[in-house]
């Protein structure tokens, strides 16, 4: 049932974001238990750090909507494609300094921080709320659902996007809009517990 409900809380909005937008990416998931990592196979566009965790995307309008993808990697091409069809080209994107957001310059006007060095960059670039969102995001999967599953992860992201994006709004709306998002809408048992 509470898959279901996630399921609704999905947002089917065409619209993209503008303006100023902050993009990041994250890894999801816990620490690797077993001494032995030779049985583990490193995806591709993964840090060995990051073995075991599913990298997840997100881009935030500030002072507005966030949206958030599990992604099979980190790579370039994976993730530039997201950003361009989820925000409108001319728009001030904001990123860390990895290399695979280098090609955003070419549709936004692109400006970076280096985290290693600092928070906000001398421009006033930085990705914090973007970090905030993070925070809250995986202090739920932690503290809350304490194993969420690889295959479920998009359900999961789906409930914390809703509660961000309506953040500002009452319960009694929050409930109605939940209500609404689940007109249509079906979850069977079959697909949820698909093996792929």
């Amino acid at each position: 049932m509470l898959h279901r409900i996630r399921y609704a809380m999905k947002s089917q909005t065409f619209e993209r974001l503008s303006g100023d937008v902050e993009a990041d990416e994250t890894f999801i998931g816990g620490k690797l238990r077993h001494k032995r990592r030779t049985h583990y196979h490193v995806p591709s566009g993964l840090k060995s750090g990051n073995m075991g965790k599913t990298p997840v995307l997100g881009i935030l309008q500030r002072d507005g909507d966030v949206r958030a993808w599990v992604v099979p990697d980190v790579r370039k091409r994976t993730l530039l494609p997201k950003i361009w069809e989820n925000v409108v080209p001319g728009s001030r994107m904001f990123t860390d300094s990895a290399h695979h957001y280098a090609d955003l310059r070419s549709a936004y006007y692109h400006a970076t921080v280096n985290h290693a060095l600092e928070y906000v960059s001398r421009e006033g670039a930085h990705v914090n709320n973007l970090e905030c969102f993070w925070g809250v995001l995986k202090r739920a999967l932690g503290g809350t659902y304490i194993c969420a599953r690889p295959k479920h992860l998009d359900r999961y992201l789906d409930e914390q996007i809703f509660r961000w994006n309506e953040r500002k709004s009452k319960d009694g709306p929050r409930f109605v809009e939940v209500v609404k998002r689940a007109d249509g809408r079906r979850l069977t048992w079959a697909t949820l517990t698909a093996k792929t």
